[in-house]
């Protein structure tokens, strides 16, 4: 019998260890959830907020320093986190990829550009390219940097909000219909008046 030159590690017999996976969660994942999986679900049900899942195995060498995958057809940077799901059977463990999110996720609600701010059935949307409108996901700086102008004015505003005017702000503490009927009564009033004088 030929035996090959990588050395394979024998499969566990026996179940893992949970005083052991414990101990050792802290140093090879980014955190540990508990999931109690009831009997009409799937674990694929629970795991659909990450990128990418596998069932844990004890062979296989686990870290929770972030590193770089390509699960949803583009390069990004993940953490891996142990999912223990607790079933009537025993507990089942799940390794999970979750998207560490970066700086343009956070500047993309920001940009001012035409395809970022249009509906999704735009038909225009798709017409130009994202270097075109102007877009951050250009990756310009000069791009990126007006987003994060953007984004510490709205800060500010959040911060320190505007003072609106006591009328104003008593016209909308009134509720819409009435708004609507105080509305359409003053307009008639005006009209009416101006065509007295």
């Amino acid at each position: 019998m030929n035996q090959s030159p990588v050395y394979i590690p024998p499969t566990p017999r026996y179940g893992i260890q949970k005083q052991d996976l414990m101990t050792s969660a802290k140093d090879r994942f980014a955190g540990v959830s508990w999931v109690e999986l009831m009997q009409d679900q799937k674990p694929e049900d629970l795991l659909q907020d990450y990128d990418n899942y596998e069932v844990y195995e004890e062979t296989k060498i686990y870290s929770k320093r972030p590193y770089l995958a390509n699960f949803k057809n583009k390069l990004q940077n993940y953490q891996n986190y142990l999912i223990i799901m607790q079933t009537e059977l025993g507990d089942q463990y799940y390794v999970a990829s979750k998207r560490i999110p970066s700086e343009m996720d956070s500047l993309a609600e920001f940009c001012p550009c035409f395809n970022c701010s249009s509906f999704v059935l735009n038909p225009f949307k798709y017409i130009w390219c994202s270097h075109c409108v102007k877009c951050i996901k250009s990756g310009s700086s000069e791009y990126i940097s007006s987003a994060k102008n953007l984004k510490l004015k709205f800060e500010q505003l959040k911060k320190n909000p505007i003072k609106r005017n006591y009328l104003i702000e008593k016209w909308l503490e009134f509720p819409f219909a009435k708004r609507i009927e105080y509305g359409v009564i003053i307009v008639f009033a005006v009209f009416i008046l101006q065509w007295i004088y």
